[in-house]
């Protein structure tokens, strides 16, 4: 993947987030019916942004205790606990 795609991926994620925290801040909660909570860490797995995966899974698990999100968002998380070394929080 060139610089050029990684920056494209990096703007799609802000994008995303801001609309997000935008949602939140004018109706006082989600109602994400595009399912942007789950594509942020879809893109964030295609630029192997690891560290980024764990950090959006901590403020989802913070904004969305309820969700249990899709099998591949679980999938994503297990694979950046492992790419950090962190075996134990893969397995769970």
């Amino acid at each position: 993947m060139t610089e050029k795609q990684i920056e494209k991926i990096k703007l799609s994620i802000k994008k995303q987030r801001a609309a997000l925290t935008a949602e939140k801040r004018l109706y006082g909660g989600f109602d994400d019916s595009a399912g942007r909570r789950y594509y942020i860490s879809d893109l964030y797995m295609r630029i192997a942004d690891y560290k980024g995966v764990i950090t959006y899974k901590k403020w989802f698990d913070k904004n969305f205790p309820d969700d249990i999100g899709r099998p591949l968002l679980s999938l994503n998380w297990s694979i950046a606990y492992f790419g950090l070394g962190q075996i134990n929080a893969a397995k769970i």
